[in-house]
């Protein structure tokens, strides 16, 4: 797991980890965090579509919480926080133009709630040839055998219980969908997760267009800022697609 650099690191122990689960199994809130981890796109990332998304997960450590009032979002030194999507547990910003090809660097900085400041920065790489819509969701222009999701993209929060995934391959193929959940807790040298279970393991096959949709069950509990991790991989005629992931945030 890649996290974003950070001024002021912080120091972890066994027994912030320790109090943290138990806190959990006594049904106290989660703590809020002080750190952005499972960033898209990637620090140092290479090749990234120019229409990407861009959004990252606060994640908990030793109890004590940011203030999303003071969260601010900039890319390439503009600010963007008046268009992204801010919680207490997760950020999102969808350009809404292009992205320019080469270096591209985020900046959020923010303050826990103990009225410290801090900063997150990571840069990463555009390739302009790499994109494959200009904006909004993807739209299936041409048929391949590697599923495309059309129903989300990588970094969409979800605000139900369970939700609908759709997508296109091709024709008739048969495609693996795996989709499960953990709820980050602590970062650190121990990356802990609570709750982590898979929701769905299964085989769904494509109509005659290449349309294929699952459903995804809501874990329990439903948790504000509980992660989806999505994979999916076709087969058809003997052949095997490169795998497609996502990742999803529960609102």
């Amino acid at each position: 797991m890649k996290q974003a650099w950070l001024s002021n690191p912080i120091k972890y122990s066994i027994a912030a980890v320790t109090g943290a689960i138990l806190a959990l199994g006594l049904g106290s809130q989660v703590a809020l965090s002080q750190r952005v981890v499972n960033i898209n796109p990637s620090l140092d990332d290479q090749g990234v579509p120019s229409d990407t998304s861009i959004n990252g997960v606060f994640e908990p450590t030793n109890g004590v919480g940011i203030d999303p009032r003071t969260v601010r979002i900039f890319l390439n030194n503009q600010d963007v926080t008046r268009n992204s999507t801010i919680t207490n547990s997760f950020f999102s910003y969808r350009p809404q133009q292009n992205l320019p090809a080469g270096t591209n660097t985020v900046r959020v900085q923010y303050q826990n709630t103990q009225g410290q400041n801090r900063v997150v920065s990571w840069n990463f790489t555009v390739d302009q040839n790499n994109a494959q819509q200009t904006s909004g969701y993807p739209t299936a222009t041409n048929q391949s055998l590697r599923p495309l999701f059309t129903s989300h993209r990588s970094g969409d929060e979800i605000n139900t219980r369970g939700f609908t995934l759709q997508g296109q391959t091709e024709p008739n193929a048969t495609v693996d969908v795996k989709v499960t959940s953990e709820l980050p807790v602590l970062g650190g040298v121990f990356n802990v997760k609570v709750g982590q279970s898979t929701l769905i393991d299964q085989t769904v096959k494509a109509d005659n267009n290449g349309y294929f949709e699952v459903q995804v069950p809501p874990p329990s509990p439903v948790t504000s800022g509980l992660r989806y991790n999505v994979k999916a991989v076709a087969n058809n005629n003997n052949q095997t697609s490169q795998p497609v992931e996502l990742t999803l945030v529960q609102e």
